[in-house]
């Protein structure tokens, strides 16, 4: 689909729409409004991120969350609702009484999810689409083109997700401790995000400029780059 300057990108999982913005003075329900209508789901069945935080508030003009023609927004959202707070009834299971402590108990467990179960993929991700001509461990194991496009999806929405769930987490405006570290944790999470995707499009630039300069092949996987070759030797 093309696309002009004037724009906004929305990705939505593997799936790239072009919402064209001509003000941006236009409220973020009216973008939702549209979005509804695009892709099919209710307004309180999806969320829509930018730079790293939900945006919220649907009568704030978009200008507010410093969108502009070729912003980026990712849409996060299912044919499912989305939970909007943790379930509290009885059958659940039994959560942290609402304290400072259990507050920054549950930010630790959630960057805790983020270092043990998404780190180690991330590194073989982007050991797997470096530029250095060494062979960097861990790798993803039969690193296509396809398969690179699809484990970048995958890992960002799992970021995505981990930020969802960290912006869901309000402190008392009390809890000084429990909001510094509710940012930090913000800010780690949303940096492993903007890693991925400015490897990847570092990545899939290299693989264009490679392509044009040989015989103008296109790599599988919309446009994924080239893997690294295992013949290379570590020296």
């Amino acid at each position: 689909m093309s696309s002009s300057k004037s724009d906004l990108l929305i990705k939505w999982g593997r799936e790239r729409l072009y919402v064209p913005l001509p003000d941006t003075s236009i409220t973020l329900g009216k973008l939702k409004d549209e979005l509804s209508e695009r892709t099919g789901l209710p307004i309180g069945q999806f969320k829509l991120v930018h730079a790293g935080a939900v945006m919220k508030d649907n009568n704030a003009p978009l200008a507010n969350y410093g969108l502009k023609g070729g912003s980026t927004v990712t849409l996060i959202g299912t044919s499912t609702p989305l939970p909007k707070a943790r379930d509290t009834s009885a059958s659940s299971k039994p959560t942290l009484p609402r304290t400072q402590e259990g507050i920054l108990i549950t930010i630790k467990a959630e960057l805790d999810n983020v270092q043990q179960k998404i780190h180690p993929s991330l590194e073989a991700f982007l050991n797997s689409i470096s530029p250095s001509e060494e062979i960097r461990e861990p790798r993803i194991v039969n690193p296509t083109a396809e398969n690179l496009q699809l484990e970048h999806t995958r890992l960002g929405e799992l970021l995505l997700q981990s930020l969802l769930r960290l912006d869901a987490i309000n402190p008392d405006s009390e809890w000084e401790d429990a909001r510094k570290a509710r940012k930090a944790a913000v800010k780690e999470v949303q940096a492993d995000l903007d890693k991925l995707d400015t490897s990847w499009k570092e990545a899939r630039s290299r693989a264009v400029a490679a392509n044009g300069s040989t015989e103008g092949t296109t790599s599988a996987g919309d446009g994924g780059p080239t893997p690294k070759s295992k013949s290379k030797r570590r020296k």
